[in-house]
């Protein structure tokens, strides 16, 4: 089967850049050919310069589209607009299928049972994952379609993007009614359709969002079920990390790291150091382990299948949170999750001391 990848990415954080630079290098195996489309952002460049000499690629755009869609990137499976600019341009004679992946998120295995079973199958189009959040529809972060529908899809959405009924996207609600409209097209485009994992009418993740459905999330991506991760997800889980002020010692607390990391302590004996946490320690943001629970163990566990994704949402193991309040009063944060998440969302990147 002569099969094309289409990369869709917005490489505007370093991130981004690494997360790419995965999914290409899981992915690539899988085509015969490959087409990079990406926005002209920071970190675009460096990404072209690492993949650039893989002989799979026979098309590399770096281009900035319309600002309204470039400002909903993070938000949305799939940018149609940059879909269209790249579809337009492909002869439907040189390949048997499409996929699009797009960079939101982080594919942990080369999907090999995936692209056996579109070839298996004799399907117009596939996605990975369906959903009935807010209505039923196939999920638009991995797709694959049929090449013989390359031009009923061009002029599907050429007409839902640029025809005087949608001309005017300004408004937040005219955007997200412009996106359904969108799908809803391009999915009357093709004949027969079909969901390699079928989780939408699921008792347990009906009306739900998979990737955002904790409970059968976790039991999918540890049974190698399901092996892509939302970085929006992340982003939650970061946000909503919260320490808990305890009158009892955490599970993890060290003493010796305790006694390393607070010089100020370190002629003192085991109880009192464990006391001298729980009154104060704790309030005054001082380290007890070199392994702060961010992520949960089974996306720690996901991510470590990836090419170096990990590290960006992990405390360095030497990490002092007390030194690093002290160093950075101009952070002026109020609590030791606020400092850890600053560091991993923003702190290593402008070179903090810790």
């Amino acid at each position: 089967m002569r099969h094309l990848g289409i990369f869709i990415n917005n490489t505007s954080t370093d991130l981004k850049y690494r997360c790419s630079i995965n999914n290409f290098q899981k992915l690539n195996d899988n085509f015969n050919k490959i087409i990079i489309f990406d926005n002209n952002s920071l970190y675009s460049n460096k990404l072209k310069q690492d993949i650039i000499d893989n002989n799979k690629i026979y098309k590399y755009i770096i281009l900035s589209l319309n600002k309204t869609f470039e400002e909903e990137d993070d938000k949305n499976d799939i940018n149609y607009e940059r879909l269209l600019f790249i579809l337009r341009d492909i002869n439907d004679e040189y390949f048997d299928y499409i996929t699009v992946i797009n960079d939101n998120y982080i594919y942990n295995s080369s999907l090999e049972n995936y692209f056996k079973y579109i070839y298996k199958h004799e399907m117009d189009f596939y996605s990975y994952t369906d959903s009935t959040e807010n209505q039923y529809h196939h999920q638009m972060n991995l797709f694959t379609f049929k090449t013989e529908y390359l031009n009923k899809l061009v002029k599907s959405l050429n007409k839902s993007l640029y025809s005087n009924t949608n001309a005017n996207t300004n408004s937040n609600n005219n955007t997200i009614n412009k996106s359904k409209d969108l799908e809803t097209n391009l999915f009357n485009v093709f004949k027969n359709k079909m969901t390699f994992i079928k989780v939408a009418y699921l008792e347990n993740n009906y009306k739900q969002n998979i990737y955002f459905n904790d409970v059968m999330f976790k039991y999918l991506l540890t049974h190698n079920i399901i092996n892509l991760i939302s970085i929006q997800k992340l982003n939650k889980i970061l946000t909503e990390y919260k320490s808990i002020y305890t009158d009892e010692l955490p599970d993890n607390f060290d003493v010796e790291i305790y006694r390393k990391y607070n010089d100020d302590l370190k002629n003192y004996d085991d109880d009192f150091l464990k006391q001298h946490y729980i009154k104060y320690g704790q309030y005054e943001f001082r380290s007890y382990t070199n392994d702060y629970k961010i992520l949960p163990d089974y996306i720690k566990i996901a991510l470590y299948k990836t090419n170096n994704v990990l590290p960006y949402f992990e405390i360095p193991f030497d990490f002092n949170i007390h030194k690093y309040n002290i160093s950075n009063k101009d952070l002026n944060l109020q609590s030791r999750d606020e400092l850890l998440i600053q560091w991993i969302k923003k702190g290593k990147y402008d070179g903090r001391r810790y």
